[in-house]
């Protein structure tokens, strides 16, 4: 079945129950899996797949791909497990920006994952609030930086 092309349906004119029926059958066809992984190549651009691919490796010391396990994941991460709430964004000039976000939780989980996110699209934090105080963030590589404490400040900022 695997060589097999998935069947295809002319989703703009069916019926609710004609949807339902080809879901079934493309169910049949491919495992839930297969098409989140699918969902995930489709909705994550490749630059930050491969960032996150990277980041995978290296947090994990792991040496294989990115398996269609991991991309769902990935996607259930980004969609649900933030733990966090945008509240603003600014933009500036010099492609400066300001994020406000709000924790869902007690206790938050920290901003270790949310960070790695920003940068897997090319927003790289640069300083950071957590609440209670700020740091600039001084990129060692592009998955490890050093944080410095900046008493006087009360929100971050990043680059795109």
């Amino acid at each position: 079945m695997e060589d097999e092309e998935p069947p295809e349906f002319d989703w703009d004119h069916m019926t609710t129950e004609e949807i339902e029926a080809a879901t079934d059958t493309l169910l049949d066809y491919c495992e839930r899996d297969t098409l989140d992984f699918m969902r995930f190549q489709k909705l994550i651009p490749h630059y930050a797949s491969v960032f996150i691919q990277s980041f995978y490796k290296q947090d994990r010391n792991n040496v294989e791909i990115l398996s269609k396990e991991d991309s769902n994941a990935i996607l259930n991460y980004l969609e649900y497990g933030f733990e966090i709430d945008l509240d603003n964004l600014q933009n500036f000039k010099n492609n400066l920006s300001i994020v406000e976000f709000s924790t869902g939780n007690y206790p938050f989980g920290g901003l270790e994952r949310f960070i790695m996110a920003l940068r897997a699209f090319d927003l790289i934090p640069l300083e950071c609030f957590d609440g209670f105080s700020a740091s600039r963030l001084n990129w060692t590589s592009a998955f490890e930086y050093n944080s410095t404490p900046l008493p006087d400040k009360k929100q971050g900022v990043f680059r795109r």
